[in-house]
C-alpha cells in the first residue's frame, strides 16, 4: 500500500510539473524566466539547492543502473529537464526499486 503512494504521488506530480511548465512557457520562455530568477540572490540560492539534489539523485539513479553511460544519460537529461526525468525513471524503474525496498512493520529495512 505505502509504495503504491509513492506510485501515485510520482505521476500527479509530473501532470502537475507538466502543466505549470506548460503554463510558464506560455507567459515568458525559458531564457527570458531564468535570467529575472538569476538576477535575485534568492533565485541563486535556489537552482544551487535544485542542481545539487539532481545530482544526488542522478547519483542513485546510475548506481541503480550500475551502468556509468546510463547514470550519465540520466544526469544530463535531468540537468535539461528538471524533476520529470527522476519521476519518470521512478515509474519506469518501479518494480526494481520496489524489489530493493523491504518493509517489515511499517519500517524500511
Amino acid at each position: 500500500m505505502k509504495l503504491n503512494l509513492i506510485k501515485w504521488f510520482c505521476y500527479i506530480s509530473m501532470i502537475v510539473l507538466t502543466s505549470i511548465i506548460i503554463w510558464a512557457s506560455l507567459d515568458k520562455n525559458l531564457w527570458e524566466g531564468g535570467k529575472l530568477i538569476l538576477a535575485e540572490p534568492w533565485g541563486v540560492a535556489t537552482f544551487v539547492d535544485l542542481y545539487i539534489s539532481f545530482t544526488l539523485i542522478c547519483i542513485i539513479m546510475g548506481y541503480l543502473e550500475k551502468s556509468w553511460v546510463k547514470g550519465i544519460i540520466l544526469t544530463i537529461a535531468t540537468y535539461l529537464l528538471g524533476s520529470l526525468i527522476p519521476l519518470a525513471y521512478i515509474l519506469i524503474r518501479f518494480k526494481k526499486i520496489k524489489q530493493l525496498i523491504s518493509f517489515e512493520g511499517g519500517k524500511i529495512k
